[in-house]
């Protein structure tokens, strides 16, 4: 016996529990994206190869993708402090969305499986109105089927507001694929990684203008990935920027337009350099010049710099990039690194003045005493930066943020995911960042991780944690939990409709309305909640429109 039920996109189905939601009927914009799930149950003694055909019809058919949800080991689900996870023993988790060949779905008997169905209005307007959408499964000549009913309002979202960016590591691309760096198949992988980011509301790319000092074992290296070539003659630095110059156009054909220039010192405090290449002559072989040996506050760094700065700047005005780029000094620098990131800090805004400064800390006075324009700060710290109503503010989180606060690890429940558009919008923050967009290493780089095996770094940081992507073929697929925060986004777009009609007191009261006191520590542990809420909040646009 075959069976199919519509679900949520908020449950994740396990093999062995048949999933508790229902889904039937929602509404939706007309440049949104909507996604929901078909989850079945094929009841078959036959242990062998077994494949199913799904069919997808209706108005919107056209529109719709769907992909296979696939399990992934989650190793390391979560500390001992664990509060609200779905497994706190190691396990499967769902969570890579595998593209289908054809429309086949292969799947074991016996055990719930799931399709994850998308309907992408983006670059076109649906058809408004109510649609009906038909889900059939064929197996072993048996066919069952289900439907669900969307109404598309005559509406487009605003543009996303909420910058959001999530850490591209070339490397990883490179590693993972056997690609030459900056050969003309990484160029091509690169950008199917960046359209997919695009895709998925990241509008901020991290550049690597020299190899990011980020997550690498003092005195070790990662591999090299430097997009300013550097050449240095007669004592003198020279640079070219062909290379930026083709990144820039790749991340705006992408439709990325604003860019975070990679960190100019080192993680934790700025004591040394980003490993940086330099030939020699014309025609002289490429070599390190500067990296962990080389002090950050060193006089021949400080001379590169005030070669390099200027130059950057002539380039950045002329690529018509300079207004939308964001510096890094040091990424979480602490209180005892305080003073050698202030000195590095106003090395930076002495050559770069204007450019806002982006840093990912979590103390106060940090912010008080640094160049930090745009503290980005970690979501269990920011309850002191709120009472200041310092802004512009970020947020972020890592492997740090595991209790109360929202997250993405794959034991966690998808409310904790998809809460942070809420929430940002109700703090007014600017922005959102998440450090591991494709991080195929270990803990400081010091070996390759396959990410469909190892989900957590080298069992360093709780799975989830170092990617929101996988690798597929000759470029990547999604997972579930990427495809949930663009549910966030958008629903933190929706509020800024609202706010365009009826004004910015009369969202937050809508929301005070729907629960009051919400924090980043205290909101609804509830997927109903958040499903109710969108289609209150899109009642009330329509009805502030009519």
């Amino acid at each position: 016996m075959l069976q199919l039920k519509m679900i949520h996109s908020l449950e994740k189905v396990f093999p062995y529990k048949a999933p508790e939601s229902a889904f039937n009927a929602a509404s939706l914009f007309q440049n949104e994206c909507f996604s929901w799930q078909a989850s079945f149950f094929a009841d078959k003694e036959n242990w062998g190869r077994c494949e199913a055909a799904i069919t997808v019809k209706g108005v919107l058919a056209p529109y719709i993708t769907v992909k296979q949800v696939g399990l992934v080991p989650c190793e390391f689900p979560c500390y001992e402090q664990a509060d609200d996870y779905l497994l706190t023993e190691p396990g499967m988790v769902p969570d890579v969305l595998s593209t289908l060949s054809g429309n086949t779905v292969r799947y074991l008997p016996r055990r719930w499986e799931s399709l994850w169905l998308t309907l992408d209005g983006r670059g076109t307007d649906l058809p408004a109105g109510d649609h009906e959408i038909h889900v059939s499964l064929t197996a072993d000549g048996e066919t069952v089927s289900d439907s669900v009913k969307l109404t598309v309002l005559p509406i487009s979202l605003p543009e996303q507001r909420l910058l959001f960016t999530q850490w591209l590591h070339c490397d990883c691309i490179a590693q993972y694929h056997g690609a030459e760096m900056f050969s003309e198949r990484f160029w091509a992988l690169l950008e199917r990684y960046v359209k997919m980011a695009a895709d998925y509301g990241i509008n901020l790319l991290y550049t690597p203008l020299f190899t990011p000092p980020l997550d690498t074992q003092a005195g070790g290296e990662r591999l090299t990935c430097q997009l300013v070539e550097v050449t240095v003659e007669d004592g003198l630095y020279r640079f070219g920027f062909d290379r930026l110059s083709r990144w820039f156009a790749m991340a705006r054909r992408c439709g990325i337009t604003r860019f975070e220039l990679s960190h100019f010192f080192t993680q934790w405090g700025a004591k040394c350099t980003p490993k940086i290449m330099a030939s020699f002559g014309k025609c002289g072989a490429t070599t390190r010049i500067f990296g962990w040996d080389t002090p950050g506050d060193g006089e021949e760094y400080r001379r590169f710099l005030s070669a390099f700065l200027p130059a950057l700047n002539d380039f950045l005005h002329r690529e018509g990039a300079a207004e939308s780029c964001y510096l890094h000094v040091s990424d979480e620098p602490g209180k005892e690194h305080l003073q050698a990131y202030i000195a590095a800090a106003a090395l930076l805004k002495q050559y770069l003045p204007g450019y806002p400064v982006m840093d990912a800390i979590s103390d106060y006075e940090i912010y008080q005493q640094s160049a930090i324009s745009d503290p980005v700060v970690a979501l269990n710290h920011i309850e002191p930066f709120l009472e200041k109503q310092v802004s512009p503010m970020w947020g972020y989180y890592c492997c740090g943020q595991y209790t109360e606060v929202p997250n993405r690890f794959l034991a966690m429940p998808s409310y904790r995911n998809r809460i942070a558009g809420l929430l940002c919008y109700k703090f007014g923050l600017k922005g959102i960042l998440q450090w591991g967009y494709n991080f195929y290493n270990t803990q400081f780089s010091l070996e390759e991780v396959d990410p469909y095996a190892c989900t957590d770094g080298g069992r360093a940081f709780p799975s989830g944690d170092p990617f929101s992507v996988y690798p597929e073929g000759e470029g990547c697929t999604e997972s579930l939990r990427l495809s949930v925060f663009r549910d966030a986004l958008q629903d933190h777009r929706a509020l800024c409709l609202l706010e365009d009609l009826a004004g910015r007191k009369e969202t937050l009261a809508f929301l005070e309305r729907c629960e009051a006191g919400m924090t980043f520590r205290q909101y609804p542990h509830d997927a109903d909640f958040l499903l109710r809420f969108r289609q209150m909040l899109n009642a009330e646009i329509q009805c502030r429109l009519s």
